[in-house]
């Protein structure tokens, strides 16, 4: 029997009993990459069957639909590289402000070192597009994209945003898929006593980010491995918080209970302003 056959024939042994299904033994499957004993069989995006971990890791997100709820913390940033991954869901929003889901300044238009935001529906230069954008030491672009309106649509997209403004390389993955129309340059990278600032405009001007936000971590290192923190069918990972083998050391931020009062990264806790509520977490 080919692969075809040999799995349609075991998924055909399961008969129609709700609820089944298919485990990974102790053999392996020609044509699937290995996988481990106890896993199960899953499809993927592109279609194809793969072995999967089994068990189910839900972080849920952070709402900042109530008016005027973000979270701080003062952090000292280091160095001319970061990675920033995460997960948003968001709306089209009426008005003309920026809504800065993660901003990382020190106050004042030179010192800057990067900013997520989505534009509100009639802003002139980003209505509905989702910016990732990130500064020079004299407050000029070093990285800029902004998304299609594609992903304003409520359900929950996944990110990974790595940047080295030492040679201009970067790795941005909206969903799994990489964007390769990014603008990216080198230059000297703005860092030294910041705040990082989670669903608050700060000092940019506008108003405070109305969506949903999770899975949030930042560290001051390149990484070019989304892979090890979202699965194929996109999902978010376990992380490991004890060795921090995922990010190769522990990262500034990291969080996955719905706020950022306990955060697992360096920096210590935010304090919470307002009141966030919790939103929605993946449904597998």
């Amino acid at each position: 029997m080919n692969t075809e056959e040999s799995i349609k024939s075991y998924l055909n042994s399961l008969g129609q009993v709700p609820g089944a299904v298919l485990y990974r033994g102790t053999y392996n499957w020609k044509g699937l990459a290995p996988g481990n004993q106890g896993d199960i069989l899953a499809i993927g995006p592109d279609s194809r069957p793969y072995w999967s971990e089994i068990g189910y890791y839900t972080p849920a997100m952070m709402d900042f639909s109530n008016a005027s709820s973000y979270y701080t913390r003062a952090i000292t940033t280091a160095g001319k590289q970061y990675t920033l991954v995460g997960a948003f869901a968001m709306v089209p929003r009426a008005g003309s402000s920026h809504r800065y889901l993660v901003s990382v300044h020190g106050g004042s238009s030179v010192n800057r070192r990067l900013g997520l935001y989505v534009g509100d529906t009639s802003h002139a230069a980003n209505g509905d597009k989702i910016v990732f954008h990130a500064f020079d030491t004299a407050g000029a672009t070093l990285f800029f994209y902004k998304t299609p309106a594609v992903y304003l649509d409520g359900d929950i997209h996944t990110f990974f945003w790595s940047y080295d403004a030492n040679t201009g390389n970067h790795l941005l993955q909206i969903d799994g898929v990489t964007i390769t129309t990014a603008a990216s340059f080198s230059g000297n990278l703005r860092a030294g006593g910041q705040t990082f600032e989670v669903g608050r405009v700060g000092w940019f001007g506008g108003t405070d980010y109305n969506g949903q936000l999770g899975y949030l971590g930042y560290h001051d290192t390149l990484l070019a491995t989304p892979g090890v923190f979202f699965s194929q069918v996109n999902t978010p990972l376990k992380p490991d918080e004890s060795s921090w083998s995922q990010w190769g050391s522990q990262p500034k931020v990291w969080n996955e209970n719905a706020d950022v009062i306990k955060n697992y990264g360096s920096i210590g806790n935010f304090a919470r302003n307002g009141t966030p509520f919790v939103g929605k977490g993946w449904i597998l």
